[in-house]
């Protein structure tokens, strides 16, 4: 079995709580198309308020003209 459930954010808190509430494991969102920040960081910050452990960013990390400052963001949004 797997120790951690990495999902594609369903589009509403609402939507991705019913998710989070039905499986039995940790589940972290998967970064998915690339999208302008802010879109990002409101998928980040609304599935981390309805239970997602983090996140599991690619593209809209490597593809950032800034990998490093993107990266301190996403991890402050994660961790605080």
């Amino acid at each position: 079995g797997g120790d951690i459930v990495k999902i594609s954010y369903t589009g509403s808190p609402a939507s991705f709580k019913e998710v989070i509430d039905g499986c039995p494991e940790p589940v972290v969102i998967a970064g998915g198309a690339k999208e302008d920040e802010n879109t990002m960081f409101t998928t980040i910050r609304d599935s981390l308020e309805v239970g997602a452990i983090g996140v599991s960013c690619g593209r809209n990390v490597f593809q950032n003209s800034d990998v490093s400052r993107i990266m301190k963001k996403i991890t402050k949004c994660v961790h605080g």
